[in-house]
């Protein structure tokens, strides 16, 4: 259950990046403002034409969100505002939590970027 739940976890950051690379946060970021780093984008449900069937239908729902074996996925540990940096205790958790994952052997490498414009993730 744990795993399932860091999983999960992990996917919410990830759908979230896209939005967190287009802004830029300044010290003066309001906590609404940081909340909105952290959550799920709203996403329309997928639409099928009419010669996919059901069953095939909820398996493309089912796995189009999951990440393939052999996925790399790079995550950065925010420098800024600082309100917002980790702790170096909080970044070896976060890589030790990393490296848990890699040690599964489901397939996931992960590697820390130095540029929030190349993460998957953020820590």
């Amino acid at each position: 259950m744990a795993i399932k739940k860091r999983k999960e976890t992990a996917m919410g950051v990830r759908k979230t990046v896209a939005k967190a690379r287009s802004k830029r946060y300044s010290e003066k970021t309001t906590d609404a403002a940081a909340m909105k780093l952290c959550e799920l984008p709203d996403v329309s449900p997928r639409e099928f034409s009419p010669d996919v069937g059901p069953e095939r239908a909820s398996l493309i729902r089912n796995s189009d969100r999951k990440w393939a074996n052999g996925t790399k996925l790079h995550y950065h540990f925010l420098t800024s505002p600082s309100s917002w940096v980790g702790s170096a205790a909080d970044k070896r958790k976060a890589r030790d939590g990393f490296r848990a994952w890699k040690n599964v052997g489901i397939g996931l490498e992960f590697k820390e970027v130095s540029s929030l414009d190349e993460a998957e993730s953020l820590s």
